[in-house]
């Protein structure tokens, strides 16, 4: 029921487009129309040219040069196909490398521009365990064969259509080892036609099966519902003639009903003919129509047949490397056989195709044999192909009166043109330089020539690549302790644009390119937040290099810089934000090291990667990632509870996010829920986690997720990725999993150190600063530096003229008493004064100019406290500082309670959660002292809702049976 995933990787053409040179558009008289250039060894180029436009006829890819260069392969990386003397014909052939090697899969692909709707062919054979290892073919993703067992050399044909397509040849083995004869363990390839046109097509049968009865398939029981069909999916060159008769046959049932449709590409379409008919089980029966369908070559022409009388009635051949041929109804939808977990087969159905002269051809009993011993001169006719090979089609005879001169040029590297050959008289050419060509891309160009004289301007070919791909990696330094998570690498490749690369560094300071163009480019390493020395550099990639960038941290003076007469400093500046860790994971190891498991649901699966449990590559721009199924192959529907847990604790900042990728792994069940949870204590129970974010995926596309986590700032946390309350889809895919600390820059400031007339006074997080003990009338310079990860900024100055404070009215009754856990202070402000600022201990508890005559501060310990508050005046003048002690005995909530009660988070943005046994008020209360909560409680939980308030520093006291507990919060809004 559910679909094998692919993915496409895309390559160089097999064969590139002809490259015209004419100036204005348009061909002169008296020159070649085409040249065409293609390597035939790995020292041969042949060039061949016609006066009318070249139309290859087919390629053929033998092997026998005894290397992969007679076409652009792209190998398997980890097992690389090989070269084998095992082949269908000659001496070499291609075959896979990963015998033995469990849960693999491992392939061999070329891309190729087809000019026009044709065939492409090949030869394959396949020596694994039955029905669980075996050979794949696809074409652009979509598997169009598959072969298991011990199967020797077959030939397959498809049809393809023209345009650029991906031809991928993969062995595949399953998880658990083999059983029975499996032979070499290999699958082989050889003589491959990428493509050729299709042969005409005679009438008279039309077929996928090759005559021999080798299994039969059904429901399994008498009485169900058999249907099982063919289906012709390009019927244009039948196009005006009719299906008059059908023929098939069944393994066992004695009654079958056949369907001729029209239309439909994944199930048949439009009922034409319909005709009940007895049968003798193992036997041909040719069924004439009573009413021929008419065909006009415009829909895709359907057979079906139908039996309820037996337990496997579709008798099968063996699979012809087409899945049109082995369609099955199974719950109300069609699927190819092997879809649904039966080894590949082709169903044993025919139908007959006429003209208007009713002209027939007779099968025989033979045609249609259930035992193997039948020769193939008993067949409907011979599949085996004619070798083909590039060819040229001309309308006229070439023009014999003119001569060529042949050239060739290096336009990569704009080396000087190169004379090959002169006065030749044939159009074909082989140049047999090949192999010792440097570096570049090559084209062949044809010069008419009467009398030697030059009568036409030079056409060129196609170009031909040579050794135009190297290795390149990056590395990257940071003049800090940060990681390069999300510091980007680009090439702009100036002459090739499409050949441009683009990537993001996770956790590893490197990045590396196996297969890199060569060429001129513009590079560039960015990171937010620092200088890089490769910023639009252009560089000449010719061989395999190494470049190293450095990333300089920009770090950012204090700005707007003001000391008032009395000495207040304040300025502008970077906030001082909690750090936290990161980490990123691609999974392209294969593997989920790095991550715990929670199977919460108990059937024994769980999240894994998809190199341990699909046979194609499936990620993101890449090859792995991971998954979780809520449908499997082997048991069916599953309920899943999987956790995929990171395996150590990471510290959350402020503007610590979690991000990554995802999609449903089948298009067709797209409803998997899935969602992220955190822990503070274990990993090992779910117990252990709270959800913070759950969603049901809505799209078959990759899709990003960031999830906010600066909740949890300053504590560290567990993360998981949850799968569950879901049933029956396939599978969820994540990848690029990553924790990041985007803050609004990536400058990491630490401090800021404090100088009056050239000596450090203080070094402080705040942006602002008191000086003390100045001299009225004495002028003083004050200087601000702030202090990097990296270093220190460039230092800002403010020159001012000490002016004493007692010159401006102070506050005056200050009064402190204790009031319910508070030291509740009271004063009278002078009429002028904008407000006050309370200090406790020398330190600002006020962090803006508070408009009250009154604070509550919360006690927290018994102790001393030396209060003092000072009037704010017009451009932050200031009196002096009004100062009163007051003492507090220490009446608070015992210490083992104190240490069971919770606030979290802790910074909070949006509800706080307040534990404690007997809990009987809470009260919250700002900076300036105004009460922002108060309520009684009579729970020992309570959440409350702060997402209203502006970020800062909070007061919570939270009064018990048996006494005060008072904690500060950061709300970060």
């Amino acid at each position: 029921m559910k679909r094998f995933l692919t993915k496409i990787v895309m390559m160089i053409l097999l064969i590139p487009s002809t490259v015209f040179a004419a100036d204005n558009g348009t061909r002169e008289a008296d020159t070649v129309a085409d040249i065409l250039a293609r390597t035939i060894s790995y020292n041969e180029v042949e060039v061949m040219w016609s006066w009318d436009k070249i139309i290859p006829q087919s390629v053929f890819v033998d092997f026998e040069t005894g290397d992969f260069s007679q076409a652009e392969f792209t190998n398997d990386a980890d097992y690389p196909w090989e070269i084998t003397q095992d082949a269908y014909e000659g001496t070499y052939a291609a075959k896979s490398t990963n015998s033995g090697v469990n849960n693999s899969n491992h392939f061999l692909e070329m891309t190729v521009e087809v000019p026009y709707d044709g065939v492409m062919s090949f030869y394959h054979k396949v020596e694994s365990e039955l029905d669980f290892d075996g050979g794949l073919f696809f074409i652009d993703g979509q598997r169009m064969t598959a072969i298991t067992g011990i199967i020797d050399w077959e030939y397959v044909e498809i049809p393809v259509t023209a345009g650029v397509h991906t031809y991928t040849w993969s062995y595949t083995k399953d998880f658990y080892g083999d059983e029975g004869e499996i032979g070499s363990d290999s699958y082989y390839v050889d003589n491959i036609v990428p493509y050729t046109r299709r042969a005409e097509l005679p009438e008279g049968w039309l077929y996928y099966d090759d005559g021999y009865m080798l299994s039969a398939t059904g429901m399994g029981q008498e009485g169900a519902d058999n249907y099982w069909a063919v289906c012709f999916p390009d019927m244009s060159a039948y196009a005006g003639q009719t299906l008059s008769k059908v023929a098939t046959m069944l393994y066992q049932g004695t009654n079958a009903t056949v369907s001729v449709c029209l239309g439909g590409t994944t199930s048949p379409g439009t009922v034409m003919a319909t005709k009940s008919f007895e049968v003798t089980p193992q036997e041909v029966v040719e069924v004439e129509l009573d009413t021929p369908v008419a065909i006009d070559g415009t829909e895709p022409l359907w057979i079906v047949m139908y039996n309820n009388d037996a337990a496997n009635p579709a008798a099968a051949s063996a699979y012809c490397g087409d899945p049109n041929g082995s369609w099955f109804m199974l719950q109300g939808g069609w699927y190819d056989v092997a879809m649904i977990g039966v080894s590949p087969r082709t169903w044993i159905i025919r139908g007959y195709v006429e003209d208007a002269e009713g002209r027939t051809v007779a099968l025989s009993q033979g045609d249609f044999n259930p035992n193997t011993n039948v020769t193939d001169d008993d067949k409907v006719m011979s599949l085996t192909p004619e070798r083909g090979l590039i060819v040229g089609t001309p309308a006229r005879a070439y023009r014999n009166e003119y001569n060529y001169n042949l050239y060739k040029r290096n336009i990569f590297t704009g080396d000087e043109t190169v004379t090959l050959a002169e006065n030749l008289t044939d159009t074909v050419y082989i140049d047999n330089t090949w192999a010792t060509q440097e570096t570049g891309l090559y084209q062949w160009g044809v010069e008419v020539t009467a009398n030697n004289s030059r009568i036409a301007p030079i056409v060129w070919s196609n170009i031909l690549e040579k050794n135009m791909f190297t290795k390149v990696e990056v590395q990257v330094e940071l003049n800090t302790d940060e990681s390069v998570v999300g510091t980007e690498i680009t090439f702009v490749n100036l002459n090739e644009p499409e050949y441009s690369y683009n990537v993001r560094l996770g956790s590893t300071t490197k990045y590396v390119w196996d297969e890199f163009r060569k060429g001129t480019y513009e590079y560039t390493v960015h990171k937010s937040g620092y200088e890089s020395d490769a910023t639009a550099e252009v560089v000449e990639i010719l061989d395999e290099t190494t470049l190293t960038c450095t990333l300089t941290e920009i770090v950012s003076p204090a700005t707007d810089l003001y000391v008032s007469p009395t000495g207040w400093a304040m300025w502008k500046g970077e906030e001082i934000i909690s750090q936290g860790d990161e980490f990123f994971f691609d999974f392209e190891d294969g593997t989920t090291n790095g991550w715990t498991h929670i199977d919460a649901d108990g059937d024994g699966l769980g999240w894994a990667n998809t190199d341990e449990y699909l046979a194609e590559p499936f990620g993101y721009e890449s090859s792995q990632s991971i998954l979780s199924a809520s449908y499997n192959n082997t048991y069916g529907a599953l309920t899943p509870d999987n956790y995929i847990i990171t395996a150590e604790k990471y510290l959350i900042g402020d503007m610590s996010k979690l991000t990554f990728v995802v999609k449903p792994s089948d298009p067709s069940y797209i409803a998997e829920h899935y969602g992220v949870a955190v822990s503070l204590t274990g990993n090992t129970s779910p117990n252990d986690f709270e959800m913070i974010w759950e969603e049901t995926i809505a799209t078959t596309e990759w899709e990003t997720k960031t999830i906010d986590l600066s909740k949890y700032s300053g504590q560290e946390v567990y993360i998981a990725l949850r799968h569950f309350d879901c049933t029956d889809n396939y599978m969820v895919v994540i990848d690029n999993v990553t924790l990041i600390n985007a803050s609004k820059s990536s400058r990491a400031i630490e401090s800021y150190t404090v100088l009056l007339n050239g000596v450090e006074e203080a070094t402080v997080t705040d942006l602002h600063y008191r000086h003390e003990d100045v001299t009225a009338g004495e002028t003083y310079t004050t200087t601000v530096i702030a202090n990097f990860a990296s270093g220190e900024a460039a230092p800002v100055e403010y020159t001012w003229t000490a002016v004493a404070c007692d010159e401006y009215e102070g506050v005056s009754d200050l009064d402190i008493k204790y009031s319910d856990g508070n030291a509740m202070l009271t004063w009278t402000l002078p009429a002028e004064a904008l407000g006050a600022l309370v200090y406790r201990d020398g330190e600002l508890l006020t962090d803006e100019i508070l408009n009250d005559e009154s604070y509550s501060d919360p006690l927290t310990a018994a102790g001393t406290f030396n209060y003092c508050v000072e009037a704010v005046y017009e451009d932050y003048v200031t009196s002096c500082l009004q100062c009163e002690e007051f003492e507090y005995d220490g009446v608070s909530v015992k210490e083992n309670d104190a240490n069971a009660m919770r606030i979290y988070p802790n910074p909070v943005k949006d509800n706080l959660t307040i534990t404690a046994e007997a809990m009987t008020r809470i009260t919250i209360t700002n900076t300036l002292g105004q009460v922002m909560y108060d309520e009684e409680v009579v729970s020992d939980n309570q959440e409350i809702n702060v997402s209203q308030y502006k970020a800062g520093v909070y007061v919570v006291r939270i009064a018990t049976e048996t006494g005060v507990i008072v904690e500060r919060v950061v709300v970060n809004n």
